[in-house]
């Protein structure tokens, strides 16, 4: 097995779906989404003070949904072999609506040669294709269908202020714990791995 590290971009084309299949992937949560926001100053502004206006929960539980493939995605890479993900670019992306495109560079801290891995379409093969093998990492996050203990930031207006009978809407800042079911983006290996474009950037002579 090689030691010399090699690297690799990966892109991803995003699927507009319906929940529980919505919201593609992201490696921001929501509230690492509003936390980042710009405001007009110029600054960025906390995370409590940029929920946008038309900010719903159902937009919430899509981007949950997308941080739990991300993570999903780095844990079947991790499966695999030493892998450092950087550079990642959400193309479209926002607190409230998914990236077209996801792409991000991995570095495979042992190189091609250490790029194996089970071909699930023909059992009892190996992949070693290292493009394929980085590609079937990905595809696997993509078709999976799981439900998750998550939490979910939710801004659904309360409707009290603690005087009852009250019907002034307080946003309630805060989140919510809850079985978050997290649909497949795509419904198959091949439609996943149609979806995902594997570069070399650099690959070591061995």
């Amino acid at each position: 097995m090689t030691s010399s590290p090699s690297l690799y971009n990966i892109s991803i084309m995003g699927a507009n779906n319906t929940a529980p299949a919505d919201g593609f992937v992201d490696k921001w949560t929501v509230e690492q989404w509003l936390a980042n926001a710009v405001g007009n100053d110029g600054m960025n502004e906390a995370s409590l003070d940029n929920f946008p206006p038309s900010f719903t929960l159902a937009d919430s539980l899509a981007k949950r949904r997308a941080n739990v493939r991300y993570n999903a995605m780095v844990a079947q890479m991790g499966f695999v072999g030493n892998m450092y993900i950087m550079n990642v670019v959400a193309t479209g992306a926002s607190a409230t609506s998914a990236p077209t495109t996801f792409s991000f560079n991995v570095l495979v801290e042992h190189g091609d040669g250490s790029l194996v891995t089970w071909d699930e379409t023909n059992p009892g093969t190996l992949i070693t294709n290292p493009e394929a093998v980085l590609a079937r990492t990905v595809s696997r996050a993509l078709i999976q269908n799981a439900v998750v203990q998550a939490d979910v930031l939710d801004p659904t207006p309360m409707t009290t202020v603690g005087t009852y009978g009250s019907t002034a809407n307080v946003p309630r800042y805060g989140v919510r714990y809850e079985s978050l079911t997290v649909g497949a983006v795509y419904n198959s290996l091949t439609a996943a791995n149609s979806a995902i474009t594997v570069t070399p950037l650099f690959q070591p002579n061995n």
